[in-house]
Order: structure tokens, then sequence, then C-alpha cells
């Protein structure tokens, strides 16, 4: 017990601030795991919303009558897309540089509207890299004649 008494109040001293040092070594890992949470969050609603966005413009383009010999192809594609770009915006994602893409598959009677949606994602943080994301949906025409 004697011999240790000498040493006992310089070990005292020389942990003073140790706490203040653990904390900022295990603070940066613990924010970084935080922002990640948050921006692959964000990254999951933002291709939901996208996915949301082309499915519904999709239905609603293949339940309008494309004309006989799909006559009135680009007035339904037109209205698919503002249908698709209404989406976006009452799902509250920023549609810069969006492309909507349409294209029309098979033959009667299996006639289908395939409607492709790139949108470029910006993170909120530093964690997630910026990058396109898309969204492609595949709907049977309604009308076929």
């Amino acid at each position: 017990r004697k011999l240790f008494s000498p040493y006992r109040g310089r070990m005292r001293k020389s942990q003073q601030g140790a706490a203040a040092v653990e904390f900022g070594l295990t603070a940066m890992t613990f924010l970084s795991i935080v922002f990640a949470i948050f921006d692959f969050g964000w990254l999951a609603f933002q291709k939901s919303a996208l996915d949301a966005a082309v499915d519904e413009g999709c239905r609603y383009g293949a339940t309008q009558d494309p004309g006989i010999g799909n006559a009135d192809m680009a007035a339904l594609q037109t209205t698919a897309r503002q249908r698709i770009l209404t989406a976006m915006e009452n799902g509250d994602v920023a549609c810069d540089h969006c492309n909507v893409d349409f294209t029309t598959l098979y033959t009667r009677p299996a006639l289908s509207l395939s409607c492709e949606l790139t949108n470029n994602y910006h993170p909120l943080g530093i964690i997630a890299p910026e990058m396109t994301l898309t969204a492609h949906a595949i709907v049977r025409m309604e009308y076929q004649r």
C-alpha cells in the first residue's frame, strides 16, 4: 500500500480531461453514423417517390385511349408526363433535370406503355454520393384497337 501512495495523486491529475478526449473520439463516429442514417433515409424516400410517381403516371396514361392505330399516342404521352410531374410535386420531390421517356411495347392485344423517369439525387450531407435515380414501369394499355 505504501508503494503506490506517492503515485496516487499524480494519476488523478493526469486523467483530468480524459472524458473530453474520449467524447471527441466517439462523437465523430456517432455523428457520422447519424448523418449516414439521414442521408440514406433521404435516398430511400426519393427513390420511393420516383417509383410512386412513375407508377401513377404510367397507369394513368395506360387508361387513356390512344386512338385508332395509336394516332393520339403523343397526346397520351403528354398527359402521362404531366401526371408524373404532378405526382412528383405532390410528393415534395424537386424535379430538377427530370427526364421522362415513353415507349410502346409489343403489339395488339398486348400493347403496353413503358415509362421511365430519371432525376438527379442531391444528398443532405456528405455521406451519400450524388447520383441519378431511375424509376421504370410497364403497364398494359387498356384500349386495344
